[in-house]
């Protein structure tokens, strides 16, 4: 995905379905994860925008023309 490679993957609407079901069951504990909570607001304007049966890689691209370069290497 680096190289803009994007195999196909899982569908960006699928995933935000099971991103609301942790998002869910983390509130329900009490555990907050704001990273996730952004992600789900990126794909839920993605898929307003009809980019709901393309792969997640659709967040990939969102980054690129948003004008932010890839990562070059992992940071943990």
């Amino acid at each position: 995905m680096l190289e803009g490679n994007h195999p196909l993957g899982f569908r960006l609407a699928l995933h935000r379905k099971n991103l609301a079901i942790a998002l869910e069951t983390a509130a329900a504990v009490e555990l907050d994860l704001p990273l996730s909570r952004r992600i789900a607001q990126l794909e839920d304007e993605l898929i307003a925008r009809g980019h709901g049966d393309e792969d997640v890689s659709a967040l990939a691209r969102w980054f690129r023309a948003a004008g932010d370069p890839p990562p070059t290497q992992y940071q943990p």
